[in-house]
């Protein structure tokens, strides 16, 4: 279902059958590797990567993790929806350069987006997140999650609308800890917040000493806007 139409994606589907995972991106695909046009449910991860693809115009629901990128992967997210996955809608670990962008994440039981900032130093990682909304999840909506040195990663996130999750909108978490606990992780990775509404979430953006937040709006936060940035 190469067209976008969403009665056409619902009907195409991928289902994992309760096991490790409905598909399976090997570090041994080409550049040109792309899955389009279907609905992936039903396993631990929707999507398990260790190569770089493009992930267009899908939906993945009722998995644990939407798509689970491990090292060497990333690629491109565009025009896709991540509901009621019971863990996260995606979840980057490791060496992951990623663009998500135009796609919807709601409803997941933790994270919308949930980053794992392991060691690496090399060539530096963009992880950039535009036009999103990212709505409704059980915990943040993305969360970074510092490892105890520095790495070689840059987000860039940006013009997505970030509302009504139960916790942060953005929350950073010290020593690969992953429940949200406000502190705010003062992260060494230069965080860019340009021209987001973050709106309706317990507390706005937490942590980052290289947080640097240009144009967004903050409205109906119960806690905290800005905490520890």
């Amino acid at each position: 279902a190469t067209s976008g139409d969403s009665a056409l994606v619902n009907r195409t589907v991928i289902d994992g059958g309760g096991g490790e995972y409905a598909i399976e991106i090997a570090d041994s695909v080409g550049p040109g590797t792309a899955i389009r046009g279907f609905t992936i449910r039903n396993a631990r991860d929707g999507v398990r990567a260790s190569g770089r693809f493009e992930f267009s115009n899908n939906r993945v629901t009722g998995n644990d993790d939407g798509i689970d990128y491990e090292s060497g992967s990333g690629g491109l997210v565009r025009d896709c929806t991540f509901e009621h996955n019971e863990d996260d809608g995606i979840d980057l670990d490791h060496e992951v350069a990623v663009v998500i962008e135009h796609s919807t994440i709601r409803n997941n039981g933790n994270d919308g987006i949930e980053v794992r900032l392991h060691d690496y130093t090399g060539p530096e990682l963009a992880i950039v997140i535009r036009n999103n909304l990212i709505s409704g999840n059980g915990e943040d909506g993305i969360q970074l999650i510092g490892d105890e040195a520095p790495s070689s990663r840059v987000f860039r996130i940006e013009r997505n609308l970030v509302a009504n999750n139960a916790m942060a909108a953005v929350g950073m978490m010290f020593c690969m800890e992953t429940v949200e606990d406000y502190q705010g992780a003062s992260l060494a990775e230069r965080v860019d917040l340009f021209d987001n509404t973050f709106v309706g979430n317990d507390y706005g953006v937490t942590g980052g000493d290289h947080v640097i937040a240009l144009n967004n709006i903050f409205a109906g936060t119960t806690q905290v806007a800005l905490k520890r940035v």
